[in-house]
């Protein structure tokens, strides 16, 4: 945490040199706007939809070749996605869109973010998208702008849940009371006040609400109950088994993720979230070519489908890695911001974030026998994952880019309009990461013989 708090503090001196001004700050946001969003049941309950609609995407890739000092073990080569990432977009710290992460957590943030930020500044009260109010040219003068929350997504566990026998159906569970939300609360405010992020996890009454023991119990009992689920995994166990695996083998590969545990959180990266300065210093080149129309691979965020000329398919640059989009469907802001914020944890193993200020190392595997396929962003999609949509509107297939659905409200050319019209302009994704693995990882790795992939769609 020493660590983080240093970096915290270049961020925030180098906000005080560099903002000259107050043109980019945010507009103060009610906290009192109805906000609905997903409990912890939604979010595996929509990553297990995503296994039989194609987000897990496995594969037999080879065969792996292991000596464990008295046989050679042969085993299948796979590659697979896991829900790794829990992404929410949202108009104001203290109106996260994922409940029990806001019940506990989001005042504590709110107070944190405009505590730094009125300190500096004196603005007090900092927030999110421009609020829609009878006099819309005060609209007009803002910017569109998203916070941004990544934790791991509790689906983080399957890989370990199925281990080598499959999934079974889960315990009995027991809801967090509100006497739980309460205690956890306090707790959590106690523990950022001593700066002690890296034990909030560890600590009894946090448990409380995020029950890992709940977790894997809701995984199994909910799986259990999806028949598509299941025939999907059985279908697994049969492919491995027809390449040579075998009972004692793992089904998928281990995952570097803890569920829950904050990665990115924008309250705590304040300034730089705020403030293109890092980016124009160390991303020049690529914010220039991104703003050259017609040339190949930008960094710019749009619809794959029509990749951008001029202006066709163009939602906004990748850089700088912000939350102010110039854009006026929130859908695409929303969008924007998470692709943004997921490149601060994820770009070059998690080295490319110059400035801004993350908490957590996500983990990426790089052996032999088992590594995470590199995560790197293009225009057309991003290579080493796939996005999944949660909320509003929950969506079973993935794709390798954020896409906004027709469904999703745009109230934007609607000044009069009431911010919660058709939506509470709130977002979840989840972000799967790809892995390749062998399945048997014991004994001295001595090579893999590659083979056409075999795939479950």
């Amino acid at each position: 945490m020493r660590h983080t708090v240093k970096r915290l503090a270049q961020a925030v001196l180098c906000g005080v040199v560099l903002s000259g001004s107050q043109a980019m700050v945010a507009a103060p946001v009610s906290q009192t706007v109805p906000v609905s969003g997903a409990n912890i049941v939604d979010l595996i309950k929509v990553g297990l939809t995503g296994i039989s609609g194609g987000c897990l995407n496995y594969c037999i890739t080879g065969i792996c070749v292991h000596y464990n000092g008295l046989k050679v073990i042969i085993s299948p080569r796979i590659a697979h996605n896991t829900s790794e990432f829990t992404v929410s977009s949202f108009r104001a710290q203290g109106q996260q869109p994922w409940i029990e992460w806001k019940r506990v957590f989001g005042n504590i943030q709110a107070s944190l973010a405009n505590g730094i930020f009125g300190t500096l500044l004196g603005t007090g009260q900092i927030g999110g998208y421009g609020t829609y109010t009878e006099e819309h040219k005060e609209n007009d003068r803002q910017l569109p702008f998203k916070e941004v929350d990544i934790n791991g997504h509790p689906l983080a566990l399957l890989p370990m849940l199925l281990g080598s026998g499959g999934m079974t159906a889960g315990g009995a569970t027991q809801p967090p009371t509100e006497a739980d939300f309460t205690e956890a609360q306090t707790a959590a405010g106690s523990m950022v006040d001593a700066s002690d992020f890296a034990a909030m996890f560890m600590n009894s009454e946090i448990l409380d609400v995020f029950s890992y023991m709940n977790t894997m119990n809701q995984i199994g009992t909910m799986a259990s109950e999806m028949s598509e689920v299941m025939d999907y995994l059985s279908s697994m166990q049969d492919l491995a088994s027809g390449m040579g695996g075998s009972g004692s083998y793992d089904l998928l590969c281990e995952s570097t993720v803890t569920p829950f545990i904050p990665f990115y959180l924008s309250a705590i990266d304040t300034l730089t979230w705020r403030l293109p300065w890092p980016d124009v210093l160390t991303h020049s080149v690529d914010l220039a070519y991104g703003m050259t129309p017609f040339l190949p691979n930008r960094k710019v965020i749009g619809t794959p489908d029509a990749m951008p000329t001029l202006t066709n398919g163009v939602w906004a640059g990748l850089y700088p890695r912000i939350g102010f989009v110039n854009q006026e469907h929130d859908g695409k802001v929303g969008a924007v911001a998470s692709q943004r914020a997921l490149d601060l944890v994820l770009a070059e193993d998690g080295n490319d974030h110059f400035g801004h200020v993350t908490l957590f190392n996500p983990g990426f595997a790089n052996q032999r026998d088992w590594h995470i396929i590199p995560y790197e962003f293009h225009a057309s999609g991003v290579k080493g994952g796939v996005w999944q949509q949660v909320h509003p509107i929950p969506k079973a297939e993935c794709r390798p880019s954020l896409y906004r659905d027709r469904e999703l409200s745009d109230t934007a050319e609607d000044h009069s309009a009431p911010v919660v019209l058709g939506g509470d302009q709130n977002y979840i994704w989840a972000f799967w990461r790809r892995y390749e693995c062998c399945m048997n990882r014991k004994g001295v790795f001595i090579g893999a013989i590659p083979t056409p992939d075999i795939c479950l769609f």
